[in-house]
């Protein structure tokens, strides 16, 4: 079986959106990247990818 990946443009909360966009597609697995900052940086910052972790309700991958 082949992995499928697509692109689009969203505008909102990159955490909310994505998680939108893979309902809306039926995705089986989100994959995300991080910057690997630290506790400090997502405290003082925020994290995509620790939001998307928290939130959705399917498989995520994250890749540092």
């Amino acid at each position: 079986m082949a992995a499928r990946c697509s692109t689009e443009v969203r505008h909102g909360s990159p955490a909310d959106q994505l998680l939108a966009a893979a309902q809306e597609k039926g995705a089986s697995l989100v994959v995300v990247g991080t910057t690997g900052r630290g506790a400090a940086g997502r405290l003082l910052l925020g994290s995509v990818a620790d939001r998307v972790v928290h939130l959705a309700p399917l498989p995520v991958l994250v890749a540092r």
